[in-house]
């Protein structure tokens, strides 16, 4: 689904009812992901580089880390939609993240 930066940032950190867990969302390469608490505790290269980047764009910091291809697959099971790009500006190329 469409998601438009405010709404990203607006996400960027969110508690669920009850408390117990907490997800933020991260764009790369314009595909909007939902990094849940289960996600952010494993994540090899620690929590606090993911939630330094919530609710913006990630996709520097995701290439520069040379994930793996492994780690280019979860990312589609993360994603939750696409980044509309803001009127005005380019088009991105959305989708690397989640390319075959």
């Amino acid at each position: 689904r469409p998601i438009s930066a405010e709404e990203l940032w607006q996400r960027r950190w969110r508690t669920c009812p009850g408390g117990t867990s907490q997800n933020c969302w991260i764009a790369v390469h314009g595909v909007v992901l939902q990094m849940g608490t289960d996600f952010l505790s494993r994540h090899p290269g620690g929590q606090a580089v993911v939630i330094h980047r919530a609710g913006g764009d990630a996709t520097a910091e995701f290439e520069k880390a040379g994930h793996s291809d492994n780690a280019r697959r979860w990312a589609r099971r993360l994603a939750v939609g696409y980044l509309v790009p803001q009127e005005g500006a380019g088009a991105a190329a959305v989708g690397a993240v989640v390319a075959e």
